[in-house]
């Protein structure tokens, strides 16, 4: 016996009572519970942290699971005509190519609309003058202020010692990114549905 089925029966022995089965199998019912809680919360923690650990390894072998699966009806009836080698390599070409044209589309598409974007300042610059007009009056009092301090801030410059020789100082921008100047001609329309946005809450 263990020490608490010990325990549990010397203090039934104290008390003038005998331990029943029934009690005494209770007492072991509750131990496995308490005791058996603690381990499918330990074998979740162990899985994640393999999972987490081995995820170079098993997302590539996962994905190329998931890719045999899919292709793999394609390429048992292309088997039938060319085999089994040339039926796996002109299906695998065909998928490569197809991820390929999926990507090119898509890229053409979106400098396509890039183009077309900053085609359309004007327009967008005549939404956004009228949407100003639109603005509540709450929020054109804080663009002005913002507005106030940009000017002050702007205006004052700090004092040059007498004896100091002013020196230049020239910024130059960053280069743009690719990525920054396609984006760049859509920044007025997120900016302008944003105020949409805030303006119809």
């Amino acid at each position: 016996m263990t020490g608490v089925e010990t325990a549990t029966e010397g203090e039934n022995a104290v008390n003038g009572r005998t331990a029943s089965p029934l009690s005494v199998e209770r007492e072991r019912e509750y131990r496995h519970v308490r005791e058996g809680a603690a381990m499918p919360i330990v074998a979740i923690i162990v899985a994640t942290l393999v999972l987490y650990f081995a995820k170079d390894i098993l997302i590539p072998l996962t994905m190329a699971v998931l890719l045999a699966v899919i292709f793999s009806p394609l390429a048992s009836r292309l088997e039938r005509f060319v085999g089994n080698f040339f039926s796996a390599a002109v299906v695998v070409i065909a998928a490569v190519t197809l991820v390929i044209g999926i990507g090119y589309f898509v890229s053409v598409q979106l400098t396509q609309v890039a183009v077309q974007v900053s085609g359309y300042t004007d327009n967008i610059a005549t939404k956004l003058t009228a949407l100003k007009g639109s603005t509540p009056e709450w929020l054109q009092r804080v663009q002005n202020g913002v507005k106030q301090v940009e000017q002050q801030v702007g205006v004052q410059t700090p004092p040059v010692p007498k004896h100091s020789k002013a020196v230049t100082v020239e910024q130059t921008p960053p280069p743009q990114t690719d990525l920054e100047q396609v984006i760049k001609p859509a920044i007025p329309i997120f900016s302008a549905s944003s105020k949409l946005w805030s303006s119809s809450c």
